[in-house]
């Protein structure tokens, strides 16, 4: 065992949010997905493919509304305000941390917008479900610094109930970035006048029984 140096200081999470008439708005660093997916993870349960405690973040704002409680203004009904039940959208502008909010060197921008159907500790089609999630997110990150102008579609469903957990979630990318010629360049092994184009697909599956303690 070792003695290492650690930052002082490190944030995860700043932000403030107020509740609008017509949905959400925060402020500061955040999450920049409501769980784990694909690419990014919101440190809030176990990261099965990393170290727990880590996260993806941006420096920036969200708006977020509940599009299922039009529909109950529409029918004369008092809208739905829970925020763990219904339709919802979400719109989220950020720069990507990587380090103390900072305004050089990074001028790496997310842009993401996601709609997302969730259901937490109720029936369903005559079965108790713990929790249902299923997402349809685009998000977009640009960069005038290496050209970069990646886009990336995720889908995504969570579903547990007393005895079952399922995950299935499927991640799209594509675009184009100079950012890895240039690295290459330093080593001698790329051309760093073009851009590199993006081509790549990935996705998991999970299913676990839940015995008591025992998955």
């Amino acid at each position: 065992l070792v003695l290492e140096e650690a930052p002082p200081l490190e944030l995860n999470h700043v932000y403030v949010e107020t509740d609008l008439p017509v949905g959400l708005l925060r402020a500061g660093r955040q999450p920049v997905s409501r769980h784990r997916t694909t690419l990014v993870h919101s440190g809030r349960r176990i990261n099965r493919w990393g170290v727990s405690r880590s996260h993806d973040s941006a420096d920036g704002f969200l708006f977020a509304t509940k599009l299922s409680a039009i529909w109950d203004v529409l029918a004369g009904d008092s809208p739905d305000r829970r925020q763990d039940s219904g339709w919802f959208l979400a719109v989220l502008w950020g720069k990507t941390v990587t380090q103390l909010p900072s305004v050089s060197g990074d001028d790496l921008d997310n842009i993401a917008t996601s709609t997302f159907y969730k259901r937490t500790e109720e029936t369903l089609f005559g079965q108790w479900v713990e929790s249902l999630d299923a997402s349809l997110t685009h998000s977009r990150r640009m960069s005038d610094q290496f050209g970069t102008r990646l886009d990336s579609v995720t889908a995504g469903l969570d579903l547990e109930t007393r005895w079952l957990r399922f995950a299935l979630h499927h991640t799209e990318m594509y675009g184009e970035t100079r950012e890895v010629g240039e690295a290459l360049a330093l080593l001698g092994k790329s051309d760093p006048r073009g851009a590199q184009e993006v081509r790549s697909r990935g996705g998991f599956g999970e299913l676990a029984v839940l015995l008591g303690p025992v998955e």
